[in-house]
């Protein structure tokens, strides 16, 4: 699923219904992964987040990214859950450029990512630690878009969205049918370290990808500390 706010947000506070809805943030997207937890109760142990980074200005965020949201929703069901960090929904899209700022910073400060102004794609696991959520940096991989498509490594972003959308959910698959959204610990680091640079060459035509091969650790970056 994506998450643009964390829907518990509209129409909270003590005003009542009239509240706006509240721009996702770190704080926000924890509150969502939460629920997408199941409250870490033991029910949902892991789930992979793409946390996305990119401001409405962006051609790519308004002509790719934002259209397909809605198809993106129902596909993805419990295998992947797409964070759009600084945007909420009233109903129309809106972008706060504090909160986006802040989230930022705050995943600077926590990986060795940084932010370079155009549409990032931060793919890592969110998981329960002693029942609160929290998000395993120990092995986050950032993608540039931009620079992706720029240098042939990804020729369609949605075409790219919808082999990682299959990727897990084999991935789940293969873990066991009993459970929707329950993922072995090892899922995360082998979907995302492993797979991904396999899932993304896959794609490519056969006489593209060992140009692609030598961009790709150009393009997508091991950005854990």
């Amino acid at each position: 699923m994506y998450q643009i706010i964390d829907r518990g947000e509209v129409g909270g506070g003590s005003g009542g219904g009239g509240a706006a809805p509240r721009a996702l943030d770190y704080d926000s997207l924890r509150s969502s992964l939460r629920k997408q937890l199941a409250n870490c109760d033991g029910t949902v142990k892991r789930r992979l987040a793409a946390v996305l980074f990119g401001r409405p200005s962006l051609k790519l965020v308004q002509e790719v990214l934002i259209p397909n949201t809605p198809y993106w929703n129902v596909r993805s069901g419990n295998a992947i859950d797409f964070y759009y960090i600084g945007f909420s929904s009233s109903p129309q899209v809106t972008f706060d450029p504090d909160s986006f700022v802040k989230t930022v910073d705050r995943f600077e400060s926590e990986t060795k990512w940084q932010y370079m102004g155009g549409t990032d794609v931060l793919i890592l696991d969110a998981y329960c630690d002693k029942g609160q959520p929290a998000l395993d940096m120990s092995h986050a991989m950032a993608i540039n878009l931009e620079v992706a498509v720029a240098n042939r490594v990804i020729l369609d972003v949605p075409v790219w969205v919808e082999s990682l959308i299959h990727k897990a959910k084999d991935a789940i698959t293969a873990h066991g049918p009993g459970s929707s959204g329950d993922i072995s610990d090892g899922f995360g680091k082998d979907l995302i370290i492993d797979a991904l640079k396999h899932l993304t060459l896959a794609l490519l035509p056969e006489g593209m990808r060992a140009d692609a091969e030598k961009a790709f650790s150009y393009v997508v970056k091991d950005v854990s500390k």
